[in-house]
């Protein structure tokens, strides 16, 4: 029975610490078919100058409490990357939702986001700056 106390109090409390760091950053991605049978692609990745930090309150969750604080700033945010898309003729559909790419491991959002600032033929990145921070 101790075991099992000890256990399931040690379970929560590392759920608990697990979602105080969160580590998030914005991308949004514009693609252009420029020749359907060879699937040949243009990409134009939007996204944020780098990776943010945040701490979640009260057991929250990192998803959660990055869109709770990106709420205020939502605004600000989809007219910065709709200036940056505007001047890409792939992207001239306006962006009407960003959503936040949030991780609660800070070596998984470096890895994703370095492979999304990584440029290679057929894909160009644009960084989008200065953003509001939440």
């Amino acid at each position: 029975m101790m075991r099992l106390c000890l256990f399931l109090a040690l379970t929560l409390f590392s759920l608990q610490a697990r979602c105080d760091d969160c580590y998030y950053y914005w991308e949004h991605q514009c693609i252009k078919i420029t020749d359907a049978g060879q699937r040949a692609l243009r990409q134009y990745v939007l996204l944020s100058p780098s990776i943010n930090y945040l701490s979640s309150q009260d057991g929250q969750s990192c998803d959660a409490a990055v869109a709770e604080k990106q709420s205020p700033v939502n605004a600000q945010l989809l007219e910065r990357f709709n200036n940056a898309a505007s001047r890409i003729k792939t992207c001239q559909t306006p962006i009407t939702e960003l959503k936040a790419r949030v991780y609660d491991k800070p070596g998984m959002a470096t890895w994703h986001y370095d492979r999304s600032r990584k440029e290679r033929p057929g894909k160009t990145v644009v960084m989008v700056s200065p953003l509001p921070v939440l």
